[in-house]
C-alpha cells in the first residue's frame, strides 16, 4: 500500500475511535521530533501547549463548570456514596432527585442542575466524590458476597432438606433422632435384680425393649412409668422401686398405633 493509503486508513481508525468517545476538542503532541518511542522532550512538550493555546483553555473551562454529564449517568455511578441512594433509592429511581441527594450527602453546594445533565465547577468536589466511591466499593462488593454466600447456603439447605425427606420417605422426624443407635433397653432393665425376679415369677424372658414414658391413664392424667415388653407380655413398671403396676399378655393386644408425626405418642 502506498503512504497516501496507509495514512487514509489511519486517519478512518482515529475517526472510528474518537466517534466511540465523547471528546470535546482533539489536539495531537508531539512528545519529540525524533519519532522515537519512550522519548519525552519536555521544552518541545511546553512548546506545542502554549503554541495551541491549550493553557488558556483549561483557565476558560475551570472558569465554568470543570464536569459536566447526564443525570442518569452521573446517578449511576456515585449513587453508592449516599444512603438515600443506595442500595434503594428513596426518589424511586428519579435521577435528578438522585443527583441531589449525592451532592447535599457530600454537602457539595458549587453546581448548577440543566434540564437533562448536571454541571460541577470544582474539580476538588469531582475528585472528592471519586475518592468517596472508591471506598464505598469496597462495602458494595462485602454486599454482593455476602448475599452470594446467603444464596448457596440457602441452596444447599434446600438440597439437604430434599435428600433427607428421601431419607425417611416424606415422614417427619424428631430432631437428632436419625443418629439415634437402637439398642433396645435404654433403661437398663435386663441388668435390675428386681426386674429379673419380677420375669422370673411371671416366667417370661429376656428384655426386648425397656424406656421411660409418660402414660395417659383413664382419667387423662399423665404418669412416669417404664415400659417394659418381652416376648410374652408388655410391663409397665414405676420409675425408681420397678415396682409393677400393669401386666398386659401380648396375646390379649388388638392393636398399636403409632403417630406419623415427630410426637412420640403410641396408643396400645
Amino acid at each position: 500500500a502506498t503512504a497516501g493509503a496507509q495514512f487514509k486508513a489511519q486517519m478512518a481508525a482515529l475517526v472510528d475511535t474518537i466517534s466511540a468517545c465523547e471528546p470535546h476538542y482533539i489536539r495531537c503532541i508531539k512528545p519529540n521530533d525524533d519519532k522515537a518511542a519512550g522519548k519525552f522532550v519536555t521544552e518541545r512538550v511546553a512548546h506545542q501547549v502554549r503554541y495551541l493555546g491549550l493553557v488558556e483553555n483549561v483557565r476558560v473551562r475551570r472558569a465554568g463548570f470543570a464536569y459536566r454529564a447526564s443525570f442518569e449517568r452521573f446517578a449511576g455511578r456515585y449513587r453508592v456514596v449516599s444512603a438515600s441512594t443506595f442500595p434503594r433509592s428513596a426518589s424511586g429511581g428519579d435521577a435528578r432527585a438522585d443527583t441531589c441527594e449525592i451532592f447535599a450527602s457530600r454537602r457539595i453546594t458549587d453546581y448548577q442542575l440543566g434540564r437533562t445533565m448536571v454541571f460541577l465547577r470544582s474539580p476538588r468536589d469531582l475528585l472528592a466524590l471519586e475518592e468517596a466511591r472508591e471506598q464505598r466499593l469496597h462495602v458494595v462488593a462485602q454486599m454482593l458476597q455476602g448475599g452470594l454466600r446467603r444464596f448457596v447456603a440457602r441452596k444447599r439447605l434446600a438440597k439437604l432438606k430434599t435428600e433427607s425427606q428421601k431419607l425417611f420417605n416424606g415422614q417427619k422426624r424428631r430432631r437428632g433422632s436419625w443418629v439415634l443407635q437402637w439398642s433396645g433397653d435404654y433403661v437398663g432393665a435386663a441388668q435390675n435384680a428386681t426386674v429379673a425376679k419380677l420375669l422370673s415369677r411371671h416366667g417370661d424372658g429376656g428384655v426386648h425393649f425397656a424406656s421411660t414414658v409418660v402414660k395417659v391413664n383413664r382419667a387423662a392424667k399423665s404418669q412416669e412409668r417404664i415400659l417394659l415388653v418381652t416376648a410374652r407380655a408388655l410391663y409397665t413398671l414405676k420409675p425408681g422401686s420397678w415396682a409393677q403396676t400393669n401386666r398386659v399378655p401380648l396375646a390379649a393386644l388388638s392393636g398399636l398405633s403409632m403417630s406419623t408425626f415427630a410426637d412420640g405418642f403410641v396408643v396400645v
